[in-house]
């Protein structure tokens, strides 16, 4: 479905969700908060697993139905944000 729709227009990352998520205790906003929230040039795949992992943690968001919905699709080794500005690599 959608996934593929991004893939094929060249998308190298997707997150996707396998079932829709309800917003109970803010889950999916805490989970998206925790991936923008990643050390710039982190691996998406890092820092989806430390942010499930935080929702894991709280007894209000620990049942699997708030966090393992979430999957990356493709490059997942690829930050999910570039390095902070001013840190260019040395020629």
């Amino acid at each position: 479905g959608l996934v593929r729709a991004f893939v094929g227009a060249g998308g190298r990352l997707v997150i996707a969700s396998h079932w829709p998520v309800p917003d109970d205790y803010d889950a999916t906003g805490r989970l998206i908060g925790g991936l923008f929230g990643a050390s710039p040039g982190a691996a998406t795949v890092a820092a989806l697993r430390r942010s499930q992992l935080a929702l894991m943690d709280d007894p209000k968001t620990s049942h699997p139905y708030y966090w393992a919905a979430f999957a990356v699709v493709g490059d997942g080794r690829s930050p999910l944000l570039g390095e902070a500005p001013g840190r260019l690599a040395s020629r």
